[in-house]
């Protein structure tokens, strides 16, 4: 057991410090496009949480701690059982409060300015992909300050999804969301 222990270290130990040290979250070749019929919101939800639960970031925090904990516990002589358990609680734990900071860091505002309507009338960078589903993540630079907010697609947009890099024009601001549309919205 010490080899897988020693494998799962290793291997989610690299993927680890190579996305600390490169910003990357391991979504080396772009994005996937999971779409299925399900019978109703609830099931459907449920899918997408779970697929958001196995990210690849999860996958790697819970082969690091796993390793850890497995390696650490089998150096102090437990019995393989106590040292297995430990370890899958470790790297579940691991995973999980990964995927609790990043939800809740891509669902926070930071940086809302005091008057929203000034956003109104200006350009932005998608940070996290908008559609008509689903809200996103822009960045606008209003008076040298960077404020990032979360943002939903405008009625009036002709483009239905934005995507990571793209610059909008807010159209609106309504409920604490700025509502965009197409880069040249206003010409």
């Amino acid at each position: 057991m010490i080899t897988l222990y020693l494998c799962c270290l290793a291997f989610g130990g690299i993927l680890l410090i190579v996305s600390l040290f490169t910003g990357s979250d391991g979504e080396l070749a772009g994005d996937v496009e999971i779409e299925a019929d399900v019978g109703t919101e609830a099931e459907s939800e449920g899918v997408v949480n779970a697929f958001r639960y196995f990210s690849f970031r999860n996958i790697v925090y819970f082969l690091t701690f796993f390793g850890l904990t497995g390696v650490t516990v089998a150096r102090i002589e437990l019995p393989s059982v106590v040292t297995f358990v430990a370890a899958l609680v470790m790297g579940f734990f691991a995973a999980s409060l990964g995927h609790v900071v990043m939800e809740y860091l891509k669902n926070s505002q930071v940086g809302q300015a005091e008057n929203l309507a000034d956003f109104e009338g200006q350009l932005a960078k998608v940070l996290l992909n908008i559609s008509e589903l689903k809200p996103g993540k822009i960045s606008i630079t209003l008076d040298e300050n960077i404020h990032q907010v979360l943002a939903r697609v405008a009625d009036e947009s002709a483009i239905q999804e934005f995507r990571h890099g793209e610059t909008v024009t807010v159209v609106r601001v309504q409920d604490g969301y700025a509502y965009v549309a197409e880069k040249n919205f206003i010409d």
